[in-house]
């Protein structure tokens, strides 16, 4: 997956959506193509909704300038290809529209606005059924702690109420992961939910 549309904004989990980026760019000597996008609509005069809407476009605009500046300045320290693209409009829209030229998309969980809600991404659902690309979503960070990677990981997963867990396996050796352990072998010593792998 060479050529990767990242999805911008400001929620909080694009940090880690900007991290997972980085290191598909890495890995696969990749291309990012960052796509930040500021939504406005028109609406008749005298509507009370749309002046509001107009007078609050310009600090939506300068914080949109913010978040730019700094993750091109973040950007600017990495060793991956990338570019910038700035589009008006709905970000599901847009993201539709370049989706054709990557091979991947990477979104947040939630949808604009709407962060910590239990209800599943409009956007994730919007793309996954009409983009060409796959999409990537739920990028979580686990905070470390004293288990074993494995088992953060299924209890992420009970934890989220996840039927299933993907998984990439045997990142090792067969060899080094017998003699050594590894995530794929503990893992399936005692999955807690059914596991699909890949290799």
């Amino acid at each position: 997956m060479k050529s990767i549309l990242l999805h911008v904004d400001a929620d909080q989990a694009f940090e880690a959506r900007l991290q997972v980026a980085l290191d598909m760019a890495r890995a696969n000597g990749g291309h990012i193509t960052c796509l930040q996008t500021v939504n406005y609509e028109v609406f008749a005069p005298g509507n009370f909704y749309g002046s509001a809407m107009a007078a609050a476009l310009p600090r939506i605009k300068e914080a949109a300038r913010t978040l730019r500046d700094k993750v091109e300045a973040d950007l600017a320290n990495e060793d991956v290809s990338w570019e910038w693209r700035f589009l008006y409009g709905m970000a599901e829209t847009r993201l539709l529209e370049q989706s054709a030229l990557h091979d991947v998309i990477i979104i947040g969980s939630s949808d604009i606005g709407k962060e910590g809600g239990r209800s599943p991404s409009a956007m994730a659902g919007e793309l996954a059924i009409n983009a060409p690309s796959p999409v990537l979503v739920e990028v979580v960070e686990i905070p470390p702690d004293k288990q074993n990677i494995a088992d953060t990981l299924f209890d992420a997963a009970v934890m989220r109420d996840c039927g299933v867990m993907v998984l990439g396996a045997y990142g090792h050796s067969r060899l080094a992961e017998m003699l050594m352990g590894g995530v794929t072998r503990k893992v399936l010593s005692n999955p807690k939910i059914p596991v699909l792998l890949a290799h």
